[in-house]
Order: structure tokens, then sequence, then C-alpha cells
């Protein structure tokens, strides 16, 4: 009687245990075919019914057979551990999976749709796609269309994204896609959400005039093609980066957001902060924008700012009229190939700018600053502070120049074509710092090298100058416009890093007396330097090893020092070597002063462990490295951030990924260096250094 108790037990143990396997396996992975009646899967809605009712046990894939399929809806799918769910069409390139009607994402992470054609039935005034709450939701490759030109309801659009208004923030991204609408292509809502849209290209209304974009949400669009029918794109919160734009309405295409390396085949209206590398084939519009940056453009049509206080225009080639009508503009280091009129305000500062024999500089009732320019035609009415100083005048006979300033000088520049205004001429004088920012271009926009390029701050060494005076934030080069200095040397010494070099740049410090000497001794020629004080310029970097951090100070005419730590701790040193308590991250400030004024730098001091993480970083490569333009990052685990810092620890881009084990980026735009480039990921962060080289 015992022994068959026992037997009992013993059978019904084993066929717990059978079920409990058969549950435990039961869960969705891998892949599955979805379509026919072979398939795993005959239907959408048989799919979605099993991962709701059996769960997931992995990264699940549906290959998804040709066929058209109406009203797909994945709705409340449960995925603790953000597994991948994809709906992929499988089948030949000359057919297609055509989803008809609606495709909701409801509340769904992870949810990607790969290479479908989705498009609204006839007369369908709902949105086509919609996505609400569902973290990383993605369309690949699709082409989604609106095939019957339907007209949407309010808050409705080809395309309609819903982010929470509180909670973790949600992605989604866009990519590869071909998006046809001619009007309400996207209607985004809700706060706690980024939207990426990469590579795709979109014909018709870009955005839907009801957009509701408020508080924390953002957009960004990368490497896409627009064909705009409508000529208004202006939401809060995005940026663009490598997209090219075309539009042939009647009115102007606005457009908000920071723009970096951007082409436009339409006039534009420009809201931003940061606009960057862009080409604009046609007229720029920049209205209302205080302090932005418009750095490194080509404008082929006509450029108009207007209530701009304090906008930086620079490094730009202007090719059609521009006009400027702010106060307090910093216009510098632009080639000019027609007439810039300022004609309104004060505080406009005009420096290291090179115009045509054509062009003009006209300042019209306003004020500012006009200083080491190469020009041919100015004309000042009636300025109400205007200094003129140092400038270049092109030596024309045509050249219509009202007042010449002080410290006039009077030379080809000899451009190398009238379409190239890089100036080639070595008998060019003028100012060049040798840390300070606003001075790291020459008189030709060449950005400084050792040895100097001829340029602003450079003079042909040539037996008839005078005393020379800078101040001590200027750099000076000395070219004797020979092949060699044989036989010959500079003196004295203390300023010479190469005393036999034909073009040296010295840094005075104070008033000196340079001369050049035979090889016997014999003084050949002098020239009296006059260094004058001018306010300080605050500048540093660091170095680290573990906590232990270095700081250089790489100011210039500063008497005094001060340094805040961020960790609550300060030095008067002029370069103090500071220990912290713990990794992270710290915002140092540095002031500098002098009798004339104070000066101030900041940094983001980032103390991180390469390596840290040794596990996580056995799973992590980047390639190739050095780079000079694509870098490619690879991690066998998936990662959903990633950060670069420059080696001064400064946080030079953040991007969220999406979940992904592969990223390309293009970092062209950095300056060459050695980089920290940073992954998250759900085991933790790992850190890698790379190198930009170009």
């Amino acid at each position: 009687m015992k022994m068959l108790n026992h037997n009992i037990v013993l059978f019904t143990t084993i066929v717990i245990s059978v079920l409990f396997s058969q549950s435990s396996t039961a869960q969705l992975s891998g892949e599955y075919s979805l379509g026919n009646p072979e398939s795993d899967f005959k239907s959408f809605a048989d799919a979605i019914s099993a991962l709701k009712s059996e769960g997931l046990g992995g990264d699940v894939t549906f290959k998804v057979v040709a066929g058209n399929y109406n009203n797909v809806s994945v709705i409340d799918v449960e995925n603790p551990d953000n597994n991948n769910i994809e709906f992929v069409y499988y089948g030949a390139e000359n057919d297609s999976a055509v989803i008809v009607g609606r495709l909701k994402v409801f509340r769904t992470a992870h949810v990607t749709f790969n290479n479908f054609t989705i498009y609204p039935s006839e007369n369908q005034d709902y949105s086509c796609i919609w996505s609400d709450e569902s973290p990383y939701f993605q369309l690949l490759g699709c082409n989604i269309l609106n095939l019957f030109n339907n007209s949407f309801d309010y808050d409705e659009a080809l395309i309609k994204i819903e982010y929470p208004w509180e909670g973790p923030y949600l992605v989604t991204n866009i990519d590869s896609c071909k998006i046809v609408s001619e009007q309400q292509t996207f209607y985004i809502g809700g706060s706690k959400g980024s939207s990426w849209f990469r590579h795709n290209t979109i014909y018709g209304g870009i955005v839907n005039k009801s957009v509701k974009n408020r508080f924390s949400q953002y957009r960004h669009f990368i490497d896409n093609v627009f064909y705009a029918s409508t000529n208004d794109f202006v939401a809060t919160g995005q940026s663009f980066h490598s997209n090219t734009f075309y539009y042939d309405g009647i009115y102007t295409f606005a457009l908000q957001g920071n723009l970096y390396f951007n082409t436009f085949y339409c006039n534009v209206n420009v809201r931003a902060g940061d606009i960057i590398g862009n080409v604009f084939n046609g007229s720029v519009e920049l209205d209302w924008l205080n302090n932005a940056n418009f750095y490194n453009n080509f404008v082929h049509g006509r450029l108009s700012s207007t209530f701009s206080n304090g906008i930086k225009i620079k490094n730009n080639y202007l090719y059609e009229n521009c006009d400027i009508n702010n106060d307090n503009t910093i216009f510098g280091n632009n080639f000019v190939f027609d007439t810039v009129d300022f004609s309104h305000g004060p505080g406009q500062m005009i420096f290291h700018n090179n115009f045509s024999e054509e062009a003009y500089l006209e300042m019209n009732y306003t004020g500012g600053a006009i200083k080491n320019n190469n020009i041919s035609n100015m004309n000042i009415w009636q300025p109400s502070v205007t200094t003129i100083e140092n400038n270049n005048f092109i030596r024309l006979g045509h050249g219509n120049v009202s007042t010449y300033g002080s410290s006039a000088h009077f030379y080809d520049p000899l451009y190398l074509a009238d379409s190239s205004l890089y100036a080639s001429s070595p008998a060019l004088i003028g100012k060049g710092g040798k840390k300070n920012s606003n001075f790291k271009y020459d008189i030709d926009s060449v950005l400084r090298k050792n040895p100097s390029t001829i340029g602003a701050n450079e003079i042909c060494f040539n037996w008839q100058l005078s005393d020379i005076e800078i101040k001590c934030s200027d750099s000076l080069c000395l070219d004797l416009c020979l092949d060699t200095l044989e036989n010959m040397y500079w003196s004295p010494s203390r300023l010479f890093s190469d005393s036999t070099s034909t073009n040296p740049t010295i840094y005075p410090e104070n008033s000196t007396m340079v001369y050049l000497m035979s090889g016997q001794g014999q003084e050949l020629d002098s020239l009296k330097i006059k260094v004058g004080s001018s306010p300080p310029i605050a500048s540093a970097t660091y170095s680290n090893e573990g906590l232990l951090v270095s700081f250089e100070n790489l100011s210039i005419c500063g008497d005094t020092f001060l340094w805040e730590f961020g960790d609550g701790e300060s030095s008067g040193e002029e370069s103090p070597v500071h220990e912290y308590r713990e990794y992270g991250t710290y915002q140092c400030n540095l002031k500098v002063s002098n009798e004339i004024a104070d000066d101030y730098f900041a940094m983001l001091i980032e103390i991180v462990t390469i390596g840290e993480n040794q596990d996580l970083n056995k799973t992590m490569s980047i390639f190739p490295n050095p780079v000079t333009s694509d870098i490619s990052i690879k991690s066998d685990v998936p990662f959903d951030e990633l950060r670069i810092y420059d080696s001064h620890g400064t946080l030079v881009y953040n991007e969220l990924t999406g979940n992904t084990k592969y990223y390309k980026i293009n970092v062209r735009y950095l300056e060459n260096g050695f980089y920290i480039i940073g992954l998250k990921t759900r085991e933790g962060v790992t850190y890698r250094k790379f190198t930009i080289s170009g």
C-alpha cells in the first residue's frame, strides 16, 4: 500500500512538471510566417491574439506574405522586457503586403512594421496610421500613401503619433519610407516623446495645421527629401540635419528648428538658434532671431535679417544683397559678392570680411565698428557712432569709399579668382588673436594654422614699415617673402620658437624691438612693436588621471585668476591641480581679471573611467578609427542612447537611438582630436575612445 501511494505521488509530480514545461515554452519568440492558410498564423488578428494570450519569450518576427490586409490593430500587448515585435513583408520585390484602412499601435512597446504599403480607404477621414503611447514604434522602408487624396478631420493626418503628457520619454522612428499626402501628412500630439524621421522621401503637406507640440516634445529630421506642397513647417522642438527641401509655391517656405547641413531649393524664412553649414539656393529671411548663429552657409539668394538682436553672421558665402536691420549684429569672416546694407541699430561689429571688387558695404543711420576687412566700396550715411580701423582698401580705380578711418591700408589682396575670395597677398596687416575665438580666422576666412596662413595678422617684412601697434591678445607673423633665411636669424630669441623661420609667428606680451640679424651678428633691420593693454580673454583645458584633474590656463592678458571647480572648492592659482571626491560631471568656471575688465570661461568636466564596465566594452566596436566623416558603432548589447564627449569633457553630441545594436553618424562637423563615445544599455554605460583626423 505504501508503494502504491509512492507511485501515485511520483506520477503526479511528472504530470505537473510536463504541464509547467509546456506553459513555459508557449511564449512566442523567433520567426513565424503570417498571411495564408499554410502559415503559422493566418491573419494579423491571429498573431496579435497569440501575443496577448501566450506572451513573449524573446524577440519575435512575423514574416508576412503578399496580399491585402484590412485594419491592423496591435493594442495592449504586454512586453515588460522590451522584446522586439517586428512585422516584415517577406516576398518578391515586384509584389507587396498592403495594409488598407488603419494601422493602430496602442500601448505596446517596440513594434516595427517593415517594408509595407499602407494607405487609407477611399473617403476615410481619420488617420491611416495611429500610434498612441507606444515606446519605440518604428516604420521602416514603407510606402505610406494617401492614394485617394482624402481630407482628414481636425486632429487627424496620414500619420498620427500620440505621446503621453507625463511619465517616461517615448521614441518613434520613421526611416527610409516614402510618404505622400497632399495635406495633413503628420499630426504629433502629447508631450513626452521624441520623433525621428530619417532617410525618408516626403511629398505634400508637411505638417498638420493643428500640430500640438508643447513642453518637451522633440522632432528630429535627418537626411530626408521634402517636396512640400504647403509653406508652413513651423513648430517648436524641431531640428533638421542633412535634409533637402523643394517648394515651388507662391509664398516663402516657413521653417522652425535648428538647421545643420541642409540644402534648400526655395525661398525660406527660418526661425532657429543655429543655422550652420546649409546651402540656400533661394532667398533667406532671418527675423526675430536674437543671438542666433548663422555660420558656414552658402546663400545664393538675398539674405535679410530683421529685429534679430545679437545675431552672429559668420564664415558664410553671400552671393546676393544682404539687408541687415538689427541691433548688435556680429558680421565676420564672410565672403561677400554683393551689397551689404546695415540700415538700423547700434553696435554693429563688422570684421575680417572679404568683399569682392563689385561689392558694397553701406551703413545707413547705424553705428558700430568696421575692422580688419578687405573693402572695395563703402558708404557711410550719418552713423551715430562708427569706428573704422585697420581695414585694407582694394586699390581699384572705380572704388567708392566715403571715408577710410584710421590705420587704413591699400593693398591688392590678390584674390584667387572672382569666384574665390581667398586673399593671397603676403602684405596684409591686421590683428589676429592667439586664442580669442573671435579672431581665430584670417582675413581670408581660412582657419589659422601653424605657421599662420597669409591673412589679417601677417605682414611682409619689406623694410618699409613703421612701428606696429598691437594689443596683448594679438599675434604677429613676420614674413620675409623669401624661400630661405640663409645666414640670417631673428632676435630676441625669447620671442621665436624657431629664429631661422622665414615666417615666424610671435606673441609679444610687452612692447619690444624685433631685429633681423646676419649670421655674423650684424643688425640688418628692425621693427618696433608697441603692445597696448586689452581686456583679458579667458580660456582653459584639462586632463585627468582618475579623480585627479590638472587644469591648464590658456587665458591671455590676465593678472588674477579664480577657479570654481563645481564641487564647492575653488583656487586662485594660475593652473591648479584639483582632486574630486567622486566620478561624475562638474561645471568648472574660470574668472580672469586685469585692470580693464573681467572675462569668464566655463567648461564641463566629465570624469569617467574608460573601461569601467569591462564586460560591456568587449561587446562594443567602433570603426573606422581614426575617422574622417562617417563612424559606425556596433554592439552585441542593444543601446538606446549615444553620447560623444570632446577632449575637454564637453558633451558635443547626444541622441536617443531607439534600442539598436548598430548606429552610423557623420562627425565631419567636429574638429580634429580625440573623443569619448558612450553607449547606454540595460546593463550600464560603456565608453570607448576614438580619433577624428581629416
